[in-house]
């Protein structure tokens, strides 16, 4: 079994989708734990909309269907604390989970694969 953490400490946009889906078919290998970190401006991800500015195309990338579907999957989606009450947040959709500094730490000491 490996337990594979997704990091995501951007805000969110078209990459932030891939990686999503990406945690999604990682759960297809049998014996995979995957948990999700949404920390620095990753923690915007959990509005569920993702926007990707680029000059010839704006795109707004609808990533809450990820989110909803790793919840189905019980993949396990951790918020950094400070990052959410630094930027005033209110994380009550897809079952987030706060983790203050220490719990951070041991989530990526005990990942063996850590996708950033």
């Amino acid at each position: 079994m490996k337990n594979i953490l997704l990091v995501i400490d951007g805000p969110p946009d078209g990459k932030t989708a891939e990686k999503l889906r990406m945690g999604v078919g990682l759960t297809l290998d049998d014996g995979n734990k995957v948990s999700a970190l949404l920390i620095d401006e990753g923690v915007f991800t959990a509005s569920g909309l993702a926007r990707e500015d680029r000059p010839d195309r704006p795109a707004w990338y609808e990533i809450d269907k990820h989110l909803e579907i790793f919840g189905d999957l019980n993949i396990d989606l951790i918020a950094h604390e400070p990052s959410v009450r630094g930027r005033d947040l209110r994380l009550d959709r897809f079952g987030i989970r706060l983790a203050v500094d220490k719990e951070v730490s041991l989530l990526l000491e005990n990942a063996d694969i850590v996708i950033t």
